[in-house]
């Protein structure tokens, strides 16, 4: 079973990015002014034996631009698997 249909069993709201483009950014925004993004799959594997690099950002405007990036693409993104992902 893909990670997309576990986290979608779960409750989560999952989204696709169309199948021209690929997203492989991770972002993460704490109390509206702490930013981590970055390349890293959070999995014992990426962190163990893949080169990445992620960096943690402490400014409060510029975790309101990250927000509004993310929901750029989220509008974007599809609710339906990609034609090409037979994981999802």
């Amino acid at each position: 079973m893909g990670a997309a249909k576990v986290l979608q069993e779960a409750g989560w709201h999952i989204r696709f990015m169309p199948a021209e483009r690929f997203l492989h950014d991770k972002l993460f925004i704490f109390d509206n002014s702490t930013t981590i993004i970055g390349s890293h799959n959070l999995s014992k594997t990426a962190m163990m034996s893949s080169y990445n690099v992620s960096v943690k950002i402490e400014s409060e405007t510029f975790a309101q631009e990250a927000n509004g990036s993310f929901w750029l693409r989220w509008m974007k993104a599809q609710t339906t698997k990609r034609p090409d992902d037979s994981t999802a």
